[in-house]
């Protein structure tokens, strides 16, 4: 059975967690990275590209959004857990 629904769900309660105002500390890009990983497994380009725009420059996120199509796709799950 996935847990994908449930990890988003943490993630949320976890942004949620931090000071708005500190949102540039280094715990929200964090969570952002464990978020883009479970968007791109379920192949949410759209939610992909806002989550690497605000993340830091990473070279595994340059190679991540070389790997995104250019065009919003539908939430697809590729594989099941």
């Amino acid at each position: 059975q996935s847990k994908i629904p449930e990890a988003l769900e943490r993630l949320k309660q976890l942004n949620e967690e931090i000071d708005p105002v500190s949102k540039k500390n280094d715990l929200a890009w964090l969570i952002d990275v464990t978020e883009l990983y479970i968007r791109f497994i379920l192949n949410d380009a759209a939610r992909c590209n806002i989550l690497i725009a605000r993340s830091p420059d990473l070279p595994m996120l340059d190679r991540l959004s070389m790997l995104l199509p250019t065009t919003p796709v539908e939430h697809t799950l590729v594989a099941q857990m």
